[in-house]
C-alpha cells in the first residue's frame, strides 16, 4: 500500500489519536453537553407543565370570579330591594306619625280657641257686669262696697 502512498505507521497513529480524541471528547465535552441538554429539556417541560397549570388555575379563577360576580350582583340586587321595602315601610311609618302630630296640632288648636273663647267670653260677661254695676250705682247714687259689689253681680247673673 505504499504504492498508493498510505504509511501504516502514521494511519495507525492517527486511528489512535482520533481514539483518544474520541474518548476525551465523549467523557469530558458530549456528556456534560448532554446532560445540561437534558437538564434544560426537563426545566423547560416543568415550566410548560407549570404553565398549564397556572392557565387550568386561571380559567378556575376565572370561572369563580365570573361566579362571585353573578352572586355578588344579585346579593346587590336583593340587597336593593330589601332596602326599597325597608324605605317604602318607613315612608308609611312616617306618614302615619306626620297624620298623627297632625291630628295632635289640630287638637292644641282647637283647645287653644276654645280656651280663648273662653277668655273671650269671661272678659265680655265681667265687662258687661261692670257696665250692669256701672248702670246700676247710677241708679242708686251710691258706692257700692265690694260685698255688696258680689251679691249684686251674683244677682244680675243669676237672672241672665
Amino acid at each position: 500500500m505504499e504504492s498508493i502512498g498510505i504509511n501504516w505507521k502514521i494511519l495507525i497513529g492517527q486511528a489512535i489519536n482520533f481514539a483518544v480524541l474520541l474518548f476525551v471528547l465523549k467523557r469530558f465535552v458530549y456528556k456534560p453537553f448532554l446532560n445540561l441538554l437534558e437538564k434544560r429539556k426537563t426545566g423547560i417541560e416543568e415550566g410548560i407543565k407549570k404553565t398549564e397549570e397556572a392557565e387550568k388555575s386561571l380559567q378556575n379563577i376565572r370561572g369563580m370570579s365570573d361566579k362571585i360576580k353573578e352572586n355578588s350582583e344579585k346579593e346587590a340586587g336583593e340587597i336593593l330591594k330589601k332596602a326599597e321595602l325597608r324605605a317604602q315601610d318607613r315612608a308609611k311609618e312616617l306618614a302615619g306619625l306626620a297624620e298623627k302630630e297632625r291630628q295632635k296640632m289640630l287638637e292644641s288648636a282647637k283647645m287653644a280657641i276654645e280656651k280663648e273663647v273662653l277668655e273671650e267670653k269671661k272678659t265680655r260677661d265681667k265687662e258687661a257686669m261692670e257696665k250692669i254695676l256701672l248702670l246700676a250705682e247710677k241708679f242708686l247714687d251710691e258706692r257700692l262696697t265690694e260685698e255688696k259689689d258680689k251679691k249684686l253681680i251674683e244677682e244680675l247673673s243669676s237672672g241672665l
